[in-house]
């Protein structure tokens, strides 16, 4: 009953930007019964996809979604978020001269205080959902500017929150946050690296695919049952044997340091986004 109320309340929800983060968004909410949904892009092609594959109405004017929504998601990369807000500001602020529509920017990188500013506008959220959420696994996080209510945060979790957790946290861990809400596309390289060292061994691809998703929803329960990660790692390495064999050529070719590097180095990255 509750998300049927927050549902109702919400209105029409505008995307402006239809890519992967977009479309996971606007699949978990027609999964979850929300109609009122209208979507923007330049990509003509874009806009077919999610029109055909969601039900929902489209159009190239993103003007038109901040007028006909009561909450407006902006789902572009970064770099392009200036010249959207340049060509909504005046949509926004001229909205009968009051806090009528909640902003919710998705764009890694861009605070609180760069939306503020350019659109000179105070009813705004910073989101960082994963693409898990297409899935109903998603975990998110939000932090939200000082012309947001208790209804707004609620509107928020309703958006993010598919079977997964919504954490409403400070803004100075969301560079952090940000990182892994990336891992997905990292993990992918990894698990490829490992499929394709794999088949030069000779082994099927098959049944490297069973074992790999096997050993990450295996991983998944060992995440959610608080067990240690060093705890895990000595339940499975026996001394001599392969896993003690692997890890140790890890230690000598600094891949643990290499993996704690790549991590600083998508956090700094956000926080140069963030300057």
């Amino acid at each position: 009953m509750k998300i049927f109320h927050i549902s109702r309340q919400l209105g029409w929800i505008g995307f402006i930007g239809t890519g992967n983060m977009a479309s996971a968004l606007i699949s978990s909410l027609v999964k979850k019964g929300h109609k009122e949904i209208i979507a923007s892009d330049k990509d003509t092609s874009q806009l077919d996809r999610v029109k055909a594959a969601y039900g929902i109405e489209t159009t190239l004017d993103n003007l038109q979604v901040v007028s006909r929504s009561n909450t407006i998601i902006l789902a572009v990369k970064p770099q392009n978020l200036e010249e959207v807000l340049n060509e909504i500001k005046s949509e926004i602020s001229n909205d009968k001269g009051t806090n009528n529509k909640l902003i919710v920017s998705i764009a890694a990188g861009k605070t609180l205080q760069y939306l503020e500013d350019r659109l000179n506008y105070s009813r705004i959220v910073r989101a960082m959902p994963s693409m898990a959420i297409k899935y109903g696994l998603g975990t998110s996080a939000y932090v939200c500017s000082g012309g947001c209510s208790d209804t707004d945060r609620k509107a928020v979790e309703y958006i993010f929150n598919r079977n997964g957790v919504v954490f409403d946290v400070e803004e100075k861990d969301m560079a952090a946050i940000t990182y892994l809400a990336s891992l997905p596309g990292l993990m992918a390289k990894y698990l490829r690296a490992i499929a394709l060292t794999l088949k030069h061994y000779g082994l099927r691809p098959e049944i490297t695919k069973a074992y790999l998703s096997s050993i990450l929803k295996t991983t998944a329960m060992l995440i959610d049952s608080n067990e240690s990660f060093e705890k895990r790692y000595r339940a499975v390495a026996s001394k001599g044997g392969t896993t003690q064999a692997a890890h140790k050529y890890g230690l000598k070719h600094g891949f643990y340091k290499t993996l704690a590097g790549m991590v600083g180095a998508a956090i700094e990255r956000c926080r140069e986004l963030e300057r």
